[in-house]
């Protein structure tokens, strides 16, 4: 289990693991050498937030509103003009989205900039709609790009997307 998901605290892995022996002994064979430890200050302050809420109150009103956030995005993917060739899916279970954009591919802007890979693409957004995301190249799925929304306030979300979608608009 790694508590990071439950607490949105992206991009630190606290957790622990349990299970058949056999399983535990293979996860520790793998992480061993790959994972450092946590430390004392990280796993204390968890143990703090886990004792106040002990009720899960905290952490439901976190899924919440990721889920709100990730509505926001697929309906905005759906019903926005501008991302009317956004290849678009639900996360399945990460806090980002990571639709496909090769029919915004070999367009070009009203600049003349011609969107020649999704690098091209996420750059001219970030310049164009001042919003960044990151090019699915980084993650070995060219074509695609990366726009996470656990950390981002739902107002900032709701700006950016559409923003992004008027700057898409634009290509031809």
């Amino acid at each position: 289990i790694v508590l990071e998901e439950s607490v949105r605290v992206t991009g630190i892995r606290v957790g622990f693991l349990a299970g058949p022996a056999h399983v535990v002994a293979a996860a520790t064979k793998l992480t061993g050498n790959t994972v450092s430890c946590t430390s004392l200050p990280l796993q204390k302050g968890y143990a703090a937030f886990l004792r106040a809420d002990r009720d899960m109150a905290a952490r439901k009103n976190i899924v919440a509103k990721l889920a709100e956030k990730r509505e926001i995005g697929l309906t905005a993917f759906r019903e926005l003009p501008g991302f009317s060739l956004l290849d678009a899916f639900p996360p399945a279970g990460a806090f980002y989205f990571f639709p496909g954009v090769t029919k915004y591919l070999g367009k070009k802007s009203p600049e003349g900039e011609v969107m020649v890979d999704d690098n091209a693409l996420c750059l001219w957004l970030l310049k164009t709609a001042k919003v960044a995301v990151l090019a699915g190249s980084a993650f070995g799925k060219p074509g695609r790009f990366r726009l996470a929304y656990a950390s981002v306030a739902t107002a900032d979300l709701k700006e950016g997307l559409k923003a992004m979608s008027e700057a898409l608009a634009t290509l031809q």
